[in-house]
């Protein structure tokens, strides 16, 4: 373990192996991987300040940050809401020739990381991930709020207790029965953003104009009647419209050739519900009983 190592140099000549520099190594390694490990995955150590308002020229100063169990440099520049780790390896001649081609061994000698704003390294995560420590002074100098009692029940109070009650909106209020009738805004009962606020139904009967004898029942310009939206609605209110006969008046001989009908169509572009009925020998006008519905 690094902890407490300590490299004791007692006379000249000592032998530098790779022990040594694994030693001395070590003995900086685990105690800042341990730090690492207390600060958390994604802190920021020290740095790391955004400075300017305006995005497109934003920096970010030099720093240090927790990443993955250590503890590594942040590169200042300019900012980005992405940060990349960059990590890059050196290779050295060893002495050392393991294929016997009398060519030393180039291998990994010296490893370098660290963290920028951008892209194009070995992670990528976004720069708000990052969460900077509170020093130890921020730490001692914090405060309970006025009126908090510590007590052992206050230890039983948690984070999503309290993220729960910040949430509650001044004034509410509980067991208020809500009113589908109530129209008043300023009232606890009100519902807001109904389906529909309101319903009118409309319905009478009226006379055709004008009367044609004939086979006439797909033709709107003959023996028809308007009815149009009540005061405040528009015929793209209507839900629902039900015609009826109310009455015919025949003429002539009635038989296997005549036909009587009543039809109706919506007419969006002059606002207007067009209804014909009539019968094929036909005296006089006929009445039509009409029921529509109205939603807003």
């Amino acid at each position: 373990m690094g902890l407490g190592n300590k490299l004791i140099v007692s006379a000249t000549g000592f032998p530098g192996t790779n022990k040594t520099l694994r030693f001395i190594q070590d003995a900086f390694r685990e105690p800042l991987g341990a730090l690492a490990q207390l600060a958390g995955n994604k802190t920021i150590i020290t740095g790391v300040v955004v400075t300017g308002s305006d995005p497109a020229a934003m920096v970010v100063s030099n720093g240090f940050i927790s990443y993955n169990g250590e503890i590594i440099p942040f590169v200042g520049g300019n900012y980005a809401d992405t940060v990349t780790i960059i990590e890059q390896f050196e290779n050295v001649n060893y002495n050392t020739d393991a294929n016997d081609d009398s060519v030393l061994d180039s291998l990994p000698a010296y490893r370098t990381i660290y963290a920028k704003c951008g892209t194009g390294g070995i992670d990528l995560f976004y720069f708000g991930e990052l969460q900077r420590l509170k020093t130890i002074q921020e730490l001692s100098n914090f405060e309970l709020p006025a009126g908090v009692v510590i007590d052992p029940n206050y230890l039983a109070f948690t984070v999503s207790m309290l993220n729960h009650l910040n949430s509650i909106e001044a004034g509410a209020e509980v067991n208020v029965q809500a009113d589908w009738l109530v129209t008043s805004p300023g009232s606890d009962a009100f519902i807001k953003n109904k389906p529909f606020s309101e319903i009118k139904c409309t319905h009478g009967s009226l006379v055709t104009v004008p009367s044609s004898n004939g086979y006439y029942q797909f033709n709107f310009t003959r023996n028809w009647v308007d009815i149009y939206p009540p005061a405040g609605y528009n015929i793209y209110h209507l839900k629902g419209f039900i015609p009826s006969v109310g009455e015919i008046n025949f003429s002539g001989n009635v038989n296997g050739d005549d036909t009587f009908w009543c039809n109706y169509q919506v007419d969006y572009t002059a606002g207007k519900v067009r209804v014909v009925c009539n019968n094929s020998e036909s005296r006089a006008r006929s009445i039509i009983n009409y029921l529509a519905i109205w939603i807003k």
